[in-house]
């Protein structure tokens, strides 16, 4: 219809009316450009609103599966300090107890669970980055997959180096199974011989080298981790405008 008065127009050289017909052409293409740029817009909230509420999911199932342990991997590099410095005899303390035995025996153990998020691995493969509007967000999302695999790759190379106390100096820990009804969980109980242990120089370096590498794995990958996970957990609940239950009754 356009194009045939157009037409018309040219032949009769009317050109106002081409200008006109023209014009309309132009702010109809101009008003269905911004309309489908509104729809995407639109299509893009409410889908970075659904990948929210997912991420805050795996985040959840993430803490309910992990966090206990992860606290307790955090804690540890006190309790080897505080361990050392009686091994080493710069402690008031002079004797390990049964806590102590199982400290020192433990400095092998890496394992947590961390897992990836889902939908973060969704978003960042599917290249929708750019849906989530908020750049704190979007940097802490990308931080926290730098940090994973810098954690993974941490626990991949102190596991294969790290040595197992127990198992490689049998006559200097006595290892039972118990369970810790408080914890819900077993646990292994150890018994060990301070002076025994002092007195045994391969030991003292293999505990050393394993403080060392748990301190090194703890600063440098889980903590990191920890920090970034817990920063983009706050950012989700802010746009979500969340409130959990402790954070409500403080």
């Amino acid at each position: 219809m356009i194009l045939r008065r157009t037409t018309e127009h040219v032949k009769t050289q009317n050109w106002f009316a081409v200008g006109i017909d023209l014009l309309i052409v132009v702010i109809g293409v101009f008003i269905g450009i911004q309309v489908s740029n509104w729809n995407d817009s639109r299509k893009d909230e409410s889908d970075a609103r659904l990948f929210l509420m997912r991420l805050h999911e795996d985040i959840e199932q993430a803490n309910v599966l992990s966090a206990r342990l992860i606290e307790r991997r955090l804690r540890y590099p006190d309790e080897l300090r505080m361990m050392s410095d009686i091994l080493f005899e710069r402690s008031a303390e002079t004797e390990l107890d049964a806590e102590g035995c199982r400290i020192i025996g433990s400095t092998h153990y890496y394992n947590i669970n961390i897992g990836n998020l889902p939908a973060i691995v969704e978003l960042i493969s599917s290249g929708r980055m750019t849906i989530i509007k908020d750049p704190n967000l979007r940097t802490a999302l990308v931080g926290l997959q730098q940090t994973e695999a810098g954690l993974a790759s941490y626990i991949n190379t102190q596991i294969a180096s790290a040595v197992d106390i127990p198992s490689k100096y049998p006559d200097l820990f006595t290892l039972t199974p118990s369970f810790d009804p408080d914890g819900g969980e077993a646990r292994v109980r150890s018994q060990c011989d301070t002076h025994a242990l002092r007195a045994n120089q391969g030991f003292m370096n293999d505990f050393s080298q394993n403080v060392d590498r748990f301190d090194a794995f703890v600063r440098d990958g889980l903590a990191p981790w920890k920090s970034q996970f817990d920063a983009v957990h706050a950012l989700v609940d802010d746009a979500l405008d969340i409130q959990h239950a402790n954070e409500a009754d403080q």
